[in-house]
């Protein structure tokens, strides 16, 4: 398990950032799955936008977003839907076996605990997460 340190937003996080969240109050699901811990996870799509997953690729505004950081491309469809206001979507970046937005819909601005910079664990992939 990666863990990282964080660096609180003081802002709306930017597209491709990762962002991290307290599970337990985002959702009911994550309630009755006793998930305890925050999740990091990708910030795809921002208030106001219309996002897509389909044919393997992450559309925003029907164009297809570049993505060097994802494991494998995407083998679900989502959407489309438009990003509620003061609410963003998240996906992981292993986006076949990531439990995030595509499967329980979007995260509350206000539930956002920080920005995932640096990563300390394990300890051969100390560093800078760096955003393409």
């Amino acid at each position: 398990m990666e863990q990282v340190w964080l660096w609180l937003l003081a802002s709306v996080p930017l597209l491709q950032n990762l962002a991290t969240f307290p599970v337990l109050q985002c959702s009911q699901l994550f309630k009755k799955l006793k998930v305890k811990d925050a999740l990091i996870k990708r910030v795809i799509g921002l208030p106001g936008e219309q996002v897509q997953v389909k044919d393997g690729q992450v559309y925003i505004n029907q164009h297809p977003l570049q993505e060097k950081y994802i494991a494998e491309p995407p083998n679900y469809t989502w959407g489309p839907q438009i990003v509620p206001p003061n609410s963003y979507l998240v996906l992981g970046d292993n986006r076949n076996r990531s439990f995030d937005g595509h499967n329980w819909g979007f995260l509350p601005g206000d539930r956002l605990i920080g920005q995932a910079i640096v990563r300390f664990y394990p300890f051969n992939r100390i560093g800078l997460l760096l955003f393409d």
